[in-house]
Order: structure tokens, then sequence, then C-alpha cells
């Protein structure tokens, strides 16, 4: 908790206005922590283009979003 917390923070820092995740072990973890079920295909592209959902997260797993604004 205190990592997510921390990342969180700094995001924030950042102004980012949304955090992302895919998991399909720590769905649980991540809504109680306040991340909500978000549609894959309707994450930012610039996430899309990463390596973790292009490849390394098949499109099986959950995608959470957590709104940080």
């Amino acid at each position: 908790r205190s990592l997510v917390e921390a990342a969180e923070t700094l995001a924030k820092d950042r102004e980012v206005g949304a955090l992302y995740l895919l998991t399909n072990t720590a769905n649980q973890f991540f809504l109680v922590a306040g991340y909500a079920p978000f549609e894959r295909d309707k994450a930012p592209r610039d996430i899309q283009m990463t390596r973790e959902f292009k490849e390394l997260c098949p499109s099986g797993v959950d995608c959470l979003r957590r709104l940080l604004a």
C-alpha cells in the first residue's frame, strides 16, 4: 500500500490526471485502493502503445484506472 501511495503522490505532483494498470492477480487490492475497472481499448493511445499493453499483458487481463484530479 505504501508503494502505491508513493506512486500516486508522485503522479499528482507531476499533474498526472489518471493512473492505469493491468492485472490478473491484484484486482481486489487495487479495487479497495480506489481503482475502478476500465475498458482497455479506451485507455489513452500513449498507454496502449506501451510494451505492457501490446505484449506483456494479454488482452484477457483486467485494466483498472484511478482518477487523481
